[in-house]
């Protein structure tokens, strides 16, 4: 569909430009702050996240569903969000009293204040929610990402300035929170959806149900991919959360945030696809394999020349376990890209009951981990424990459970998402042991070899283990989005 390829290329693009800019500005703010100073805004995050996910209450997603053009509804699903959101921030403070007493000794009152002021960011964020659904709707994805991009820059542009200015730690809520207020502007002031304000108004019973049953969802799998950060800051050292949240936000981020990008434009494609089931399935077995083509290979690599990379843009000393937590994060970064968008499934064919039910389950699985990590004392078991969990519970079953209800043949999409697996394990052995046999010196050129190798070796083992070239999967690939 032409729709979901445009999607597609702006969504890279507004990938790769945020990329460029966030790892540049976490780069020049890592060297002016500390690991505590990282690991305090990260566990104010934990918190500020949770009543993030419920902000909104499923309302963007109904919009999409049911595409909603009303103007007066759109003014009362606004209307509403903002309410919500100003309540969800209030109780963001209020509950922040008790959630600062749980990390005892850890600089509660600055950890209070940085709650305090990001949570001001649910308000903007709830508008710009509604308006990005307007778009998305319409399978509009460029100028929604053209706002996001600017607000980005200028966010982050915002946030150095800041550090500079010794600002210490708020240079981190600077950028959390002014991307959020300037890309709401820009949609106040310069989107062409203009909402009609409205409080006469009122749900469906089946509105109801779905927004219900997708906010518990929402608010369940936030909780269990973030009690890892309540944990750790309760066992460990604030410095260990600090690296902890880099080694997250390094490498699980990037590929989390491009396939949730996939997903903005997966989710509207398949609501139009949805008269077609067979279709529909096959379609998103297909998008899920090539992004796992993509993610498998570039997150082996990135492991595997950690070493000769990361001291160009940290000081390994005072950031000593961010290699190793980092190599070992990859993984679930790597798996958890290409489970993401299975969320698009359950909506599109109303079983958000089931994914809620689910989740609860996962996240009592991942809470029992948990404290198996922190009882070892040992940070980097803590990572081998989550990479596991999330491998086999975020991967494993919470892909085969829609698919077999669905019908559709849960080993036909193993063997198509996991295909890339088998050539990057070979191409990362390879470069493993050219690295290790290495001097220490000239790093730069040994980048430049080890690159070359990996994408040498993982292009014959490619062809070797399905005798298809690269070349003959682009053009499978361009096929299914033209």
């Amino acid at each position: 569909m032409r729709s979901f390829i445009q999607g597609i290329k702006w969504t890279v693009a507004q990938q790769v430009a945020n990329m460029a800019t966030n790892y540049l500005s976490m780069i020049l703010l890592a060297w002016y702050l500390s690991p505590s100073d990282f690991g305090l805004v990260a566990l104010s995050t934990v918190l500020v996240g949770l009543f993030e996910v419920l902000n909104g209450f499923g309302i963007p997603q109904l919009i999409i569903k049911n595409q909603v053009t009303h103007r007066p509804t759109l003014g009362y699903y606004l209307v509403i969000s903002l309410f919500l959101s100003i309540i969800l921030a209030l109780l963001c403070i209020f509950s922040a009293l008790a959630y600062v007493s749980w990390y005892s000794g850890k600089n509660q009152d600055d950890l209070f204040g940085i709650i305090a002021a990001s949570s001001v960011g649910l308000v903007f964020n709830s508008t710009n929610a509604i308006y990005n659904a307007q778009y998305h709707r319409d399978l509009d994805f460029k100028t929604p990402i053209v706002f996001a991009l600017i607000s980005t820059v200028l966010g982050n542009v915002l946030a150095v300035g800041y550090v500079m200015a010794k600002g210490g730690y708020w240079a981190l809520v600077v950028r959390n929170i002014a991307p959020l207020v300037l890309l709401t502007l820009g949609f106040v002031f310069f989107s062409a959806h203009r909402p009609l304000l409205n409080v006469r108004h009122s749900f469906l019973p089946q509105e109801r149900r779905f927004t219900f049953w997708l906010s518990g969802n929402q608010l369940i799998n936030y909780v269990s991919r973030n009690l890892d950060y309540v944990v750790i800051g309760r066992f460990f050292d604030i410095g260990i959360v600090g690296q902890y949240s880099l080694a997250y936000r390094l490498m699980l981020f990037p590929m989390k945030f491009l396939s949730a990008r996939v997903q903005a434009v997966l989710y509207p494609t398949l609501v139009a696809m949805k008269p077609d089931p067979a279709g529909l399935l096959s379609f998103y077995t297909k998008v899920v394999s090539n992004l796992g083509f993509a993610v498998f290979p570039l997150m082996g690599l990135a492991s595997v020349t950690a070493p000769v990379w990361m001291p160009w843009m940290f000081d390994m000393e005072r950031y000593d376990m961010l290699l190793p937590l980092m190599q070992w994060l990859i993984l679930a970064g790597a798996f958890q890209a290409v489970t993401s968008p299975i969320g698009t499934l359950y909506m599109v064919h109303d079983m958000v009951r089931l994914m809620a039910t689910y989740s609860t389950l996962s996240a009592s699985v991942f809470l029992l981990g948990y404290g198996a990590g922190a009882w070892s004392g040992n940070i980097v078991v803590f990572a081998m424990i989550y990479v596991l969990l999330s491998v086999l519970m975020n991967f494993f079953a919470s892909n085969y459970l829609p698919l077999s209800r669905l019908g559709y043949p849960f080993t036909a999409f193993l063997q198509q998402t996991l295909e890339p697996l088998v050539p990057a394990i070979t191409a990362f052995g390879a470069v493993w042991l050219f690295l290790g046999a290495t001097p220490t010196y000239h790093q730069g050129a040994v980048m430049g070899v080890a690159v070359l190798l990996y994408g040498l070796v993982y292009i014959l083992a490619y062809f070797c283990c399905f005798r298809v070239s690269l070349r003959n999967k682009y053009s499978k690939l361009k096929g299914l989005l033209y």
